[in-house]
């Protein structure tokens, strides 16, 4: 497997079964929190992130605490809404600002930025779905162009 890493970690090819081993020597709560990460990265809700800066993993933190906290807020909304509904507004609110400064950020950097699907509109939602399609295309047409230069060789 060594063999095909790309930079960063990346495979060029994917194995059929990929088997991890959590040393043995690890306290029993480090083996338990390891194995429940690798669980989450199955799991077709979560994302493996890298944190390369102290801002990135203050951001992941709060990102996290937020999950939790709005998964039982929103349990108490019909109750409680005029505590709760504040609160998930501004979380909203303050999502729509974060993307705008990495707009900002990214058109400085010379880099795409996407906007996330849940902070789009109508419009701009069927017009990212747009430019998937075209993307997609694209994609396949080169992946078929690849196949056919390794046929020729």
């Amino acid at each position: 497997m060594t063999d095909h890493i790309w930079d960063r970690g990346y495979p060029d090819k994917i194995p059929e079964e990929v088997v991890v081993k959590i040393s043995g020597t690890l306290p029993g709560y480090i083996r338990r929190t390891v194995y429940k990460k690798i669980q989450m990265s199955i799991d077709r809700n979560s994302r493996v992130l890298l944190q390369e800066n102290s801002d990135t993993r203050a951001a992941l933190d709060i990102a996290q605490q937020m999950e939790m906290a709005a998964k039982r807020l929103l349990d108490r909304v019909s109750r409680d809404s005029k505590t709760v509904v504040p609160l998930l507004v501004g979380w909203r609110d303050a999502l729509l600002k974060l993307s705008d400064i990495a707009k900002e950020t990214c058109e400085i950097a010379n880099m795409e930025y996407r906007k996330p699907r849940g902070l789009m509109t109508e419009e701009e939602l069927t017009e990212a779905k747009e430019e998937d399609k075209e993307r997609r295309k694209t994609f396949k047409a080169k992946i078929k162009k690849q196949k056919t230069d390794q046929e020729v060789l």
